[in-house]
């Protein structure tokens, strides 16, 4: 049963490794202000702090970029799901009141 499931942990891994490193690749076709935000603790096995910090690099055309990380919340559950830090639990009106400024703020300037 363990190797069961360790073949089809190592699958789901490169599936979703493809994925981003197919997301990596395109980050510098973007040519709009960006917003990265991800929580410090995120225990996911797929999306780890460091990775935010590449894809606020990889950025390289775009006008503004702003990398956050946030801490707190509540970490229960499997730590790539929405009740872990992963899903920013407990910290959501944190985290949407962040995303929502960096909008109001760019759309202020783009207006000035």
């Amino acid at each position: 049963m363990q190797l069961i499931c360790a073949v089809k942990l190592s699958a789901e891994f490169l599936r979703r490794t493809e994925e981003i490193q197919a997301v990596m690749g395109a980050l510098n076709q973007i040519t709009v202000p960006a917003f990265v935000m991800h929580h410090a603790r995120d225990d996911c096995f797929v999306t780890n702090p460091s990775s935010a910090k590449d894809i606020a690099k990889g950025l390289v055309k775009s006008p503004k970029v702003e990398l956050l990380f946030l801490n707190g919340g509540i970490d229960q559950g499997n730590p790539c799901q929405a009740q872990s830090h992963h899903g920013f639990n407990g910290i959501e009106d944190e985290a949407v009141g962040k995303i929502a400024g960096f909008i109001n703020q760019t759309l202020k300037r783009s207006l000035n």
